[in-house]
């Protein structure tokens, strides 16, 4: 776990240019102190974390690399009340809705447009504190240029932040994360 916080972001991160601050030093001070005692992975991994946060930077992040990515196939829609399953979905590329989950396989789905211009009417563009990166970028697109309205609540970014990221894997406990670097 040491070696593992020893691998310092703070060589790639720009916000760290000057160095981490004293606030930021006693969190630091403080994971190392809770890896004194054994910890599992999950609880590790949380402790990580608390320096990672430090950056307050979306795309700054630690993650278990997911060998096979699987998600519910399942058809929802939200409710007043909620995110709601819409269908049974019965047997869909060949696992049983009962299984839970499916591989999701790549595949090319191909814009099959009847005109050049199908909506003719304003837009609108939804924005909520998860609306960040490159989403965020084109929120402040829309909004500069007049080209839409922006409805919702404010971004989870500043207009402008860090972006571009290096991964790395952590030399011990094999936690991937990613930096932003720019």
């Amino acid at each position: 776990m040491q070696q593992d916080l020893d691998f310092s972001i703070g060589k790639v991160h720009p916000s760290l240019i000057n160095g981490w601050s004293s606030g930021q030093k006693q969190v630091i001070e403080s994971a190392y102190s809770k890896i004194g005692k054994p910890q599992s992975d999950a609880d590790f991994y949380f402790t990580a974390n608390e320096i990672v946060s430090l950056m307050h930077d979306g795309h700054t992040v630690l993650y278990w690399e997911l060998e096979n990515l699987k998600f519910l196939d399942l058809s929802l829609f939200w409710a007043r009340d909620g995110l709601v399953v819409n269908n049974n979905r019965g047997n869909v590329r060949g696992a049983d809705q009962d299984d839970g989950v499916v591989q999701s396989l790549r595949q090319l789905i191909e814009n099959d447009m009847k005109t050049d211009f199908p909506y003719k009417g304003k837009p609108y563009l939804l924005t909520s504190p998860q609306t960040f990166s490159s989403a965020n970028m084109f929120a402040v697109i829309v909004q500069d240029n007049g080209l839409g309205q922006i409805i919702g609540e404010a971004t989870g970014n500043q207009p402008s932040s860090y972006g571009d990221i290096l991964t790395f894997q952590l030399p011990a406990s094999g936690i991937h994360f990613q930096v932003s670097f720019k």
